[in-house]
Order: structure tokens, then sequence, then C-alpha cells
């Protein structure tokens, strides 16, 4: 006789296959998601491979150059980018120019021979960039005035409206700040006469730094030189300084020539809110004298008459409304100003 159906048979009954299919499909996903996400770790672990080759990071510094460029009409370049992308990075050969129309190759605006970058990615999660280094060495910036007296970066900077609410803002950290070998150029149009002025060796080193939401940091050296158009004569600048978001602390300040020879100093408690006021002010100015002329290096536009003198000791004292001013100033021309000031509420 034939042996009769095994009751305990292994196969599956329609209602366990029924079961089971789902948890196929979940398997299938399972499989698919993970298969997706080796591909993007191997992909972005290529890309950081690819980084970390001085070919790799030009190429990627090249094209964030060329697409994260925010002003219009002038091309942002880069010679060539090592560093890991991860901590570091470290820039050589950055160049703005603007096309110009008198001009057969375009017209240079500012450049930095090397810019290195040490930062930490983490707190990037939290909201917050933190660079431990920044250096620049040689970095420059020139001006051009044309005819209509009208300056090249002011026409293709963006239109400032209202001030920003930077409140909000991403806080921004630097532990240390350099800059070394920087110079300024001003080109002053005057019909093919010397109308340029210079600032060299620009010196810088400043640490602590707080960019947002508030202002604060310590100044230790600023240093630089500085020549007038047509003058062979050197001004020198120098300044320490500490600011915090409760107090300013003006260590130096000095400013000399031939000519001129002017020194500050002092310190105040800022403002802890939008109603405060400051307190405990001991600011001073002395000037013996100031040639107008000489300022024009670091206010181009100013619109003085260069040739003009002033001695001047000013002093501001006190604290919230009572605020105190006192200035005396005496033209190497003639006249005396001597003057009292006190803001009432």
């Amino acid at each position: 006789m034939p042996d009769a159906p095994d009751a305990h048979s292994d196969a599956p009954t329609p209602a366990e296959e029924g079961a089971s299919r789902p948890w196929r499909w979940v398997r299938r996903a399972a499989w698919t998601a993970g298969l997706a996400a080796g591909a993007v770790l191997l992909l972005v672990g290529a890309l950081l491979l690819g980084l970390q080759t001085e070919a790799g990071a030009t190429a990627a510094a090249r094209w964030l150059a060329s697409t994260a460029n925010p002003l219009p009409g002038t091309e942002l370049t880069v010679e060539r980018a090592s560093g890991s992308w991860v901590r570091s990075l470290r820039l050589t050969g950055v160049t703005l120019t603007r096309r110009d129309a008198g001009r057969a190759v375009p017209a240079q605006m500012a450049r930095v021979d090397t810019l290195s970058v040490r930062y930490r990615l983490w707190p990037l999660l939290r909201g917050r960039l933190h660079v431990t280094a920044v250096a620049a060495d040689g970095p420059s910036v020139t001006m051009r005035q044309a005819a209509d007296s009208t300056w090249d970066w002011a026409r293709v900077l963006p239109e400032t409206g209202e001030a920003p609410d930077t409140s909000a803002g991403m806080p921004i950290q630097v532990d240390r700040a350099r800059i070394e070998g920087g110079a300024f150029t001003a080109a002053f149009y005057a019909g093919g006469r010397d109308s340029t002025a210079y600032i060299r060796d620009l010196r810088v080193r400043a640490r602590a730094l707080r960019l947002a939401p508030t202002l604060q940091g310590r100044l230790d050296t600023l240093g630089l030189r500085a020549h007038l158009p047509a003058d062979t004569s050197t001004l020198r600048l120098a300044a320490r300084a500490a600011l915090s978001d409760r107090r300013l602390d003006l260590d130096t300040l000095r400013l000399t020539s031939p000519r001129s020879d002017v020194a500050g100093r002092g310190t105040a408690r800022l403002p802890l809110g939008p109603h405060d006021t400051l307190n405990d002010v001991a600011l001073s100015l002395q000037a013996d004298p100031v040639v107008l002329g000489d300022l024009s290096a670091f206010v181009p536009a100013l619109a003085v008459d260069p040739d003009e003198a002033l001695t001047l000791d000013a002093r501001l004292t006190g604290s919230g409304q009572r605020l105190t001013l006192r200035a005396t100033a005496e033209g190497r021309r003639g006249g005396r100003l001597a003057a009292t000031a006190t803001p009432t509420p």
C-alpha cells in the first residue's frame, strides 16, 4: 500500500507563506538601502581621498572660487590648493580681477599670496564656526578712481541697505589670526600725474576673536608704513587694543610721520543692551600736530586741504548721560577752537 501523506511535512502552508512575504520585502529593502549607503560612503571616501591630492584640492578650490564669487563683473581665481579639507586648507595665489574696457588685461583688485586656515568641523554640527588659526601672507588690495570720482570697488560691491541683524547669526570663533606683508594701494584720478597712495608692510596679530553675534578679541600687534602721492616721506601707524562685549581697552594708537605725531589711548565700559550707555569712559587723543593730508592714505575719499595742520587735544570722560568731551584745536594758519560738550537726555 502506498504510504499515507505525512501530516507533519516541512512545506509551508499558504498561511505561513503569506505571513513571510512582508518580511522578504523588508529584507530586500534593507539590502537595497545598505547597498545605497555603501555606495554613498564609497563616493564620499573617494572624494575625500581625491581632496588629499594637490590636483584634487586645486580643482575643488577653483570650482568653489568660480561659483561662489559674490562680486558681479569680477573673476576669482586660485593657483594652487592643498590640505585635508577636513581640518585645514591652504590656498596659493588667490586673485580677484575685473575686466576693464581700457585695458588689454584684467585689472587686479586684490590678491593673497598664501592663505592658510585651520578649523574644526564638529562645531558646525552645533551651528558654530571654530577657526583655530588663520594666516594671510602677502595680501594686497588696489582701489582705482575713475574720472567721475567713483571708485572701482564701490561699483562691484553689493548695495547695502539697512544694517543686518546679526544677533541671531552663526557664532564665529577665531583663536589666532595673522597678517604679514599686507599692502593697500589707492590710485586717485589725476590726469597722468603721480596720484597713488600706498600702505606697505601691514602686520597684524590678533587672538581670541569673536565675530558674531558680537565683536570682541585682542589686537596684539598692528603696524604699517604708508606713502602719500608725490611724497617720499613715510607714515607709520601702530595700535594695540582689546575689545570684549563689555569693555574697550586702547593700549596704544600712534600715527607718526615727518609732519604728524598723533597718539591715543584710554578705556571704556561698553553698553550691555540697546538702552544702555557708555560708562567709565576715559579716552584721549592728542595731535602735535596732524597734517590732514596724511590721513588720505587711510581714508582715500576724505576731502580736506592736504596742507592744513592742526594741533589737537581731545578727551572724552564720564559715564552714561554725564559724558563730557573737552577739545582744543589750533590751526597752523591761524584760528583756535576750545569746546566742552555734554550730551543731555
